[in-house]
């Protein structure tokens, strides 16, 4: 992930990507966020609407996709700072991630820039989809212990049955990975010989 980050040529789709990584928010989340969707104060990201295909920002489809979630002072402010650059902080419906007319991000554009991203970082193939940053957002979230309630809340999923279904194999892995059951047989194996 870091390596995808500082092979990110473009500072725009840096943040983007730091945020899909950091935030678990679906590619049109993340392009439908307005400056009013920033808390500076508290570092909250209110996620209500999407960037659609079309380039209208549309609500979510269902009530759970509307949440709120912590980001770090850090992404928080540079989220800001990308609004500022173009003088458009004070502008509370202005996109975030805007191309230069000021309009939405397009999916194909950004896609072109995490393909040349991930070139550049020399990572290995089949590269990453926009997709898959949140997927990893899931992962790291189950790897730090975090319980399924709070995966289901971050990614918007409607039921925690939808969010177990998907990571399943993660909690799996997880749990393999904190059975002490094979050392304990082991010690006692080693106790016959």
């Amino acid at each position: 992930m870091r390596a995808l980050l500082d092979h990110t040529q473009n500072d725009q789709h840096r943040v983007l990507f730091e945020l899909l990584l950091s935030g678990g928010l679906r590619i049109g989340e993340a392009l439908g966020i307005t400056v009013s969707d920033v808390n500076a104060h508290h570092s909250l990201l209110r996620i209500e609407y999407q960037l659609a295909r079309d380039g209208t920002r549309t609500p979510l489809k269902t009530e759970q996709a509307h949440r709120t979630i912590d980001i770090s002072g850090q992404l928080t402010r540079r989220l800001l700072d990308l609004a500022a650059q173009r003088g458009q902080l004070f502008s509370p419906h202005a996109l975030i991630f805007a191309s230069c007319n000021e309009t939405g991000l397009e999916r194909k554009v950004v896609r072109q820039a995490l393909k040349r991203a991930a070139q550049a970082a020399q990572l290995a193939t089949p590269h990453h989809t926009l997709h898959d940053l949140r997927h990893s957002h899931a992962s790291m979230l189950i790897a730090l212990e975090y319980p399924i309630v709070d995966v289901q809340h971050r990614l918007g999923h409607r039921k925690p049955d939808t969010t177990l279904r998907i990571y399943a194999h993660q909690w799996k892995t997880h749990d393999a990975q904190q059975s002490r059951i094979g050392n304990q047989l082991g010690k006692l194996f080693a106790s016959a010989e």
